[in-house]
């Protein structure tokens, strides 16, 4: 019986694993500052902008702003009432008024405040609906991150 040795080539690992941790580490830090940028587009018509940070976390990169007026427009508003904390009137802009985001849109528009004041002693305000910047951006970019992973990993193993 004659036994004929035939060589396995075992595929090298594409690259180390520190390399393969630089590429996943500047990937995540290049979508997580793209990420920051689109959601400071949605505020850039702001008066009183908020600050958006990134912050390094075990798993990836968390984006997140401390404002709360951010918060409000992002999630919406139910119903509630409005009473004057410190006067006993309140005092708000009459018809007109504009919005300067829309929801599901990763933009900033020039809003408008609307013409006249008007004046109550309470309102009943209808709630505000939720802008969705948050889903908006994350939709975004999960069409874009598969494909920076794979261009990413590619040129480091033709390197």
């Amino acid at each position: 019986m004659n036994l004929k040795a035939i060589p396995i080539k075992v595929p090298r690992i594409p690259f180390e694993p520190k390399r393969q941790m630089r590429v996943i580490n500047n990937v995540l830090d290049e979508v997580a500052k793209n990420i920051k940028i689109d959601f400071d587009v949605t505020t850039q018509t702001w008066e009183h902008r908020p600050s958006f940070k990134v912050e390094l976390i075990k798993d990836g990169r968390f984006i997140s702003t401390r404002n709360q007026i951010y918060d409000f427009v992002n999630a919406g508003t139910r119903p509630h009432i409005i009473v004057p904390k410190n006067a006993s009137v309140l005092r708000f802009p009459g018809k007109g008024f504009r919005a300067k985001t829309r929801v599901g849109q990763i933009k900033s528009l020039k809003g408008s405040k609307g013409s006249g004041t008007a004046y109550a002693l309470i309102v009943h305000h209808p709630g505000t609906k939720a802008r969705e910047f948050a889903e908006a951006i994350a939709n975004k970019h999960k069409k874009t991150i598969r494909k920076k992973f794979r261009r990413e990993i590619w040129a480091e193993l033709i390197r």
